[in-house]
């Protein structure tokens, strides 16, 4: 069991969550502007992330200590990284992606913290899943690279383009960009 007080075990619970409307936006501005895309997913994020305070947990059930069964209460453990469950795992997550982000030069929207620029590439962060944007394959790729062979090491997967992204299943109406712009300004309006 963990129990953890606000300002003794964690100060900061918020992370940003992206904006249903500037997932949207960035959608819609891949297929009119025929952008290459990429999405991925950074497999279990949260304990990729480090802890910002010591975080101690008591034995989990079923896990007794060798030859001390009856005095397990005796005993905690201390956790090395962040955990799913802890107040603050989404928040020390999101901080690690932006400082990741950050180191190569990328500057957070002061609209949506959750999406990212530099020249010629836009990253947009939804938890643990990114959607990436650019007019150059090759520049996608190397982030990506990067991000896994980078200091961080993170352990990422990708789920290819954005013809399904959260469990939105894009299809263009037609390849007219006319068409497709004018169907985009009925359904936003």
């Amino acid at each position: 069991m963990v129990v953890q007080q606000w300002g003794e075990n964690y100060w900061e619970t918020y992370s940003p969550v992206v904006n249903m409307l500037s997932v949207r936006l960035l959608l819609a501005l891949s297929h009119l502007h025929d952008l290459e895309t990429e999405s991925i997913d950074f497999v279990l994020a949260f304990p990729q992330a480090d802890l910002d305070v010591d975080v101690w947990m008591e034995l989990p059930k079923g896990m007794d200590p060798l030859g001390d069964k009856s005095n397990r209460w005796k005993y905690v453990l201390e956790l090395n990284k962040n955990l799913y469950g802890l107040k603050q795992a989404s928040h020390n997550w999101y901080m690690k992606l932006k400082e990741a982000l950050e180191n190569r030069q990328f500057v957070p929207s002061v609209i949506d913290p959750c999406i990212f620029g530099k020249k010629g590439l836009i990253v947009l962060v939804y938890v643990d899943n990114c959607i990436i944007i650019s007019h150059n394959k090759l520049k996608i790729q190397h982030l990506v690279h990067s991000l896994s062979t980078g200091s961080e090491e993170f352990i990422l997967t990708q789920e290819g383009t954005l013809d399904k992204f959260l469990g939105i299943d894009i299809k263009p109406l037609g390849t007219d960009s006319d068409e497709l712009l004018s169907h985009f300004q009925l359904n936003v309006l």
